[in-house]
């Protein structure tokens, strides 16, 4: 990545950003932002057998609620500070937040190494706090950047470029992240996590030299294009109070995105430890299978992005994706069937939805205004998902076993069928593919299966709102002239219509003002301005 960002660096003097090329450009370089930063944001799923090991004095002993509680004071700073973020974009533009929003990145993720490597609780959440005012915000403006140079061209393929891309670092978190660490530092939990985030610090810091790239490459691709001038003139004009005036369709979009993703994120922070827990799988076996969501997002995103550009029809696309989400959790609390294939599903269904979703705000708002509304609608999910891992954790903790004294691998044997599901019986007396000592010697016990349920289910409660929402969503788009279900055909028919009734205004401007112009005959030409002539 150095060679090719120190190589671009080198050629971008001579690129046109007339040409459709340049847009690639940018789109690869933004697109690499936020691979680090996701490679890192999901690093405690990775290691939260080891974050909440037990088995020294030197161990960080987490609770399940502290665990969770990582991920909520991150969706939290999230929830507050993107809606600033995006305000801050608008006004200030995409370079100030590219360079602010990635050094906030590598700064917290740095901190919450530092709090590991101390055993510090309260430092790790203060990393996870400023590692949440950068990530999110960050997003936003990747996001406003690729709304300016694809909107009205191939802008759902942008925005599932963006995606894949993030995603490659989540699943590179869940496949190599926990070999690495047990392999470099076998048997000790506490300095597996220390050096593993250290590691995800590194990755940071190449995405704060991909902004760098990215911000060149933006200012002097609009200063090609005269459009300078112009971006600063809009920005004048933004006001927070704009906000109010966002119509019923964007805060219905905003709502749908709430729910989704209150049943896609809360899952994947804590879906390794369920299925180890519920299913008897290993530690990594079980890390492997919950990253399905992200595999299945790192492929399929680009495509869908291309199909959504293609066939439009968003909200009818948004209302699929829920109904299509519904049976996954249903499948993980009352089945054993085996737990790849209800979460390869999730990973389609989500792959769609963040394509479809998230390219939809550019539609309903104004261009000046994309950075605030991306803002506010991240705050809306954020608030969502911080309170669900917060009730998440809250449930995991129920009636957990807390004893004082170590209990043997032949208790976890004895009880599993009793309290902890019949899919882990089977596969610890058939398959035998559960690691026993990663329970002997613990004092942090497996969450009980009837505990896993009532998570399900929770999550289960996001995906019937998020389809009564959709719905709403489909039927003010029918109401509003369709905005979000126009195939391709008809949105370039509507540009072409606005195009040509612009062009007739203009024209009728231009011929009121030589009306004009004839009632000054004395006054020289170059002195005609508008406020003479009126």
């Amino acid at each position: 990545r150095i060679i090719i960002i120190c190589t671009w660096l080198c050629v971008a003097p001579k690129m046109d950003a007339r040409k459709a090329y340049y847009r690639f450009v940018i789109l690869f370089f933004n697109c690499a932002l936020t691979f680090g930063s996701y490679y890192c944001f999901d690093m405690p799923s990775v290691l939260q057998t080891q974050m909440e090991s037990k088995k020294n004095g030197n161990d960080l002993g987490l609770s399940g609620t502290q665990y969770n509680l990582l991920y909520a004071i991150y969706a939290w700073t999230n929830a507050l500070m993107v809606l600033i973020a995006g305000f801050m974009i608008d006004k200030l533009g995409n370079s100030f937040g590219l360079f602010l929003f990635s050094f906030m990145c590598v700064l917290g993720s740095a901190v919450f190494a530092l709090g590991a490597t101390f055993g510090s609780f309260p430092v790790m959440l203060l990393g996870r706090l400023i590692f949440g005012t950068g990530n999110g915000s960050l997003t936003v403006v990747q996001n406003r950047v690729s709304t300016f140079w694809f909107k009205g061209k191939e802008l759902a393929l942008a925005f599932g470029f963006t995606l894949s891309f993030s995603r490659l670092g989540s699943v590179l978190n869940f496949l190599v992240t926990d070999r690495y660490a047990q392999w470099l530092w076998p048997g000790d939990p506490r300095t597996q996590v220390v050096n593993t985030l250290w590691s995800g610090s590194v990755l940071c810091g190449l995405g704060f030299a991909s902004a760098g790239v990215t911000a060149y490459l933006d200012e002097r691709g609009m200063a090609q294009l005269g459009r300078t001038e112009h971006t600063l003139a809009n920005a004048r004009r933004v006001n927070v109070k704009d906000i109010f005036k966002f119509s019923l369709l964007y805060w219905l979009v905003a709502l749908t995105i709430m729910f989704f993703y209150n049943g896609v994120f809360p899952f994947v922070a804590d879906a390794s430890l369920f299925i180890h827990n519920k299913y008897g799988f290993s530690v990594d076996m079980s890390s492997m299978i919950a990253g399905g969501v992200y595999d299945m997002s790192l492929v399929l995103a680009p495509f869908c992005g291309f199909l959504v550009d293609r066939l439009g029809r968003r909200g009818i696309l948004a209302l699929l994706c829920s109904l299509c989400s519904v049976p996954v959790f249903g499948i993980l609390a009352f089945t054993c069937i085996h737990p790849l294939i209800p979460i390869l599903w999730f990973g389609v269904t989500y792959s769609v939805a963040a394509s479809t979703l998230w390219p939809s705000i550019p539609l309903v708002v104004p261009l000046q205004l994309v950075g605030t509304a991306m803002g506010v609608a991240t705050t809306v999910q954020m608030i969502g998902i911080g309170v669900s891992n917060l009730i998440v954790g809250k449930l995991e903790d129920l009636n957990r076993y807390t004893g004082s004294s170590q209990p043997t691998a032949q208790y976890w044997l004895s009880r599993s069928k009793a309290d902890y599901g019949e899919c882990a019986h089977h596969n610890l007396n058939q398959t035998d593919t559960v690691s026993v000592s990663d329970t002997q010697g613990s004092t942090q016990a497996p969450v009980p299966d009837k505990n896993w349920t009532y998570i399900m289910i929770f999550l289960f409660g996001n995906i019937i709102a998020c389809v009564i929402v959709s719905i709403f969503l489909n039927i003010r788009d029918s109401q509003t002239g369709y905005v979000l279900n126009r195939s391709k055909a008809q949105r370039q028919a509507a540009a072409t219509r606005q195009e040509t009734h612009q062009g007739t205004e203009e024209d009728a401007e231009e011929g009121n003002e030589d009306e004009r112009a004839k009632l000054l005959p004395n006054v020289p030409f170059e002195g005609r301005d508008k406020q003479s002539i009126n």
